[in-house]
């Protein structure tokens, strides 16, 4: 059975041009240029770039069809695939400004916020660990709060550094664990908690790691290379480290409540000189030898230097700030930064259009640090539109002529299954008391697997066989692509014996697009000649070959009732195989 399946996957791969991408991404006539001419900073972009490229002699790549373009924005505002009455709406829809006004409604959903909460969690904390310290669900429901409301950036980066208060509301380390989605908290449960001081309690005991990542996330200043010596290549001093450390060094953390088998409580407070602890400790002692003071050699010592640094840090003044976020953005959007790594701004490390970033600085700066007028400028521009570019061709040494293909974060793919397959719809619906663990556990489970850098592009990607395994033969996949009880397979086939609208609806929903003519024709007949032994693997399958360690790398048991096939004739089978093939292709699990 498993060669089969195994040899569909690989044949729709192949007929899907998803087993390894033609990187010329089909184009079709589109009606959204005037949508560019209603963001003047789109037209920024575009007039640098179209002059850089007739510069260097460079053929930008096409603009993406519609269908593209959708899956594309709403992938990287989102961080999921849309759904296929969204790409029908989409493609119905023939007004001339309707990707300019996609963008602003992608913006306006509160999965936007969703999305960047969980990003910047990664960003700011690092990778998931069990911590019942740190309460990662307070700070992405405070970071998903600011996201929301459009709150400036500067204003969100001074309350970071600077952050007083509570760290948690407490409770059950157990449910605090289960909080995957941070909308899943409530203002009234997170009454008198400020979420932003789990960012002061992840690095509390150590200004040194508080320092370097506070200088490297928000300006993209790597000072932490002078923390044990001069940097080498360039300007920054152990002392400037050292100065910068100091500022962290008048804050002290106190438990609340440190009650075992509960989120751990602590109170974040400014005080005026160092606490005794860190007098007493030889390396924190050497760093109160030194006067607070910012990268420029600004004294901070007045009032509490928290606060001071972060006013230093968020000033149009500073050359580092805006260029900082204005990076991060583009290469969240276009694929890798204008200087890459994204938080390595220093002179030796050159920008490829400096230009463009400069003056999406300055007009961030003018626009009051708004993140949803960054994301719509990148977002409406014709550069961020392009097509794919030949095979192997680096984004930046074309100076972003083409777009840049890269595979799925792994809570975009999970999202992404989990719209494609409704699948998290039915286990809510079959198992309610389980439904939040399953998510959250299968989410852990997959970022484990996947050990994935927040801040890393994605040139270069090279997937593993457990990543491979986790998809191919991981019981979600086969669950989600069951025919059950309440499964699309089983309400597209119950109401429809249209192969044609099916195959359709199924590509729709997993590649973001119609099947082609060949591909139309291969499913069809697959699916007019299935065998007895089609089916792609399923969890009760599973449970017969796998042993006990197998069965824990492969995550979360999942509820019986939304995990077992009911399908009991070839055609059904094979409708599984087909399913499940889309959503194993490269296709699905990359963004072009």
């Amino acid at each position: 059975m498993r060669t089969r399946w195994l040899g569909w996957s690989v044949v729709f791969a192949g007929a899907l041009g998803c087993g390894y991408f033609s990187q010329s991404t089909s184009s079709a006539p589109s009606s959204s240029s005037a949508s560019v001419a209603d963001a003047p900073s789109s037209s920024r972009i575009d007039g640098l770039l179209d002059a850089a490229w007739a510069q260097k002699g460079l053929t930008p790549a096409p603009e993406v069809d519609d269908a593209t373009f959708l899956r594309r924005v709403s992938i990287d505002l989102l961080g999921r695939i849309p759904t296929s009455d969204e790409l029908r709406a989409f493609q119905r829809d023939t007004a001339p400004d309707k990707r300019g006004r996609s963008v602003a409604r992608l913006l306006d959903d509160p999965a936007h916020a969703r999305h960047l909460a969980r990003t910047w969690d990664r960003i700011l904390l690092g990778p998931e660990v069990k911590n019942r310290q740190v309460d990662r669900g307070a700070l992405r429901r405070w970071l998903e709060g600011r996201f929301a409301s459009d709150a400036p950036w500067d204003e969100t980066v001074r309350q970071l550094v600077a952050a007083e208060g509570t760290t948690s509301a407490g409770g059950s380390r157990k449910e605090a664990m289960l909080d995957d989605e941070p909308s899943r908290g409530t203002a009234e449960s997170d009454a008198g908690v400020n979420g932003a001081t789990n960012f002061a309690l992840r690095y509390a005991k150590s200004p040194e790691d508080m320092a370097g990542q506070t200088s490297r996330v928000f300006l993209g200043v790597q000072i932490q290379c002078a923390q044990c010596h001069d940097h080498k290549t360039e300007k920054w001093t152990r002392d400037d480290f050292r100065g910068l450390s100091a500022s962290f060094l008048r804050m002290r953390v106190s438990p609340v409540d440190k009650t075992k088998q509960a989120m751990a409580v602590y109170e974040v407070t400014s005080i005026d000189k160092p606490a005794r602890r860190v007098m007493k400790n030889e390396s924190t002692a050497e760093i109160a030898k030194f006067a607070p003071r910012a990268l420029d050699g600004t004294a901070l010592a007045e009032g509490d230097p928290r606060k001071a640094l972060g006013v230093w840090m968020t000033s149009p003044e500073n050359p580092w700030f805006s260029r900082a976020i204005v990076n991060r953005a583009w290469a969240e959007l276009m694929g890798q930064g204008i200087v890459d790594p994204v938080d390595d701004l220093r002179p030796t490390n050159e920008a490829v259009m400096p230009e463009v970033l400069d003056a999406l600085a300055e007009d961030f700066e003018a626009h009051h640090f708004d993140l949803d007028w960054l994301y719509t400028a990148i977002a409406t521009s014709k550069a961020y539109g392009r097509a794919l570019g030949p095979r192997g061709a680096d984004p930046r040494t074309a100076l972003f002529s083409h777009a840049a293909l890269r595979p799925l974060a792994s809570d975009v793919l999970l999202d992404s299954i989990f719209v494609a397959t409704e699948v998290g719809d039915r286990i809510a619906e079959k198992a309610p008391e389980r439904a939040e663990a399953i998510k959250t556990a299968v989410r852990r489970k997959m970022s484990f697997v996947f050990d994935e850098d927040a801040e890393s592009n994605a040139e270069g990607y090279d997937g593993t066989l457990q990543q491979a395994l986790f998809t191919m033969n991981g019981a979600l996949p086969a669950a989600a692509t069951a025919y059950a009880d309440g499964s699309v397979l089983e309400r597209l086939l119950q109401s429809n014996d249209d192969d044609d609208a099916i195959v359709t609806e199924l590509y729709e929903r997993t590649l973001g697009r119609a099947p082609t003519a060949v591909e139309l024709a291969r499913a069809k007949a697959f699916l007019d000649d299935p065998a007895d032994d089609a089916g792609a693997p399923r969890p009760r399958d599973m449970k017969r070959t796998e042993g006990k360690k197998a069965k824990k790398r492969a995550g979360p048991a999942l509820p019986a009732a939304a995990a077992r096939s009911t399908a009991r004739t070839p055609r059904q089978r094979a409708y599984e195989d087909l399913f499940w093939a889309l959503l194993n292709s490269s296709e699905f699990s990359f963004r072009k």
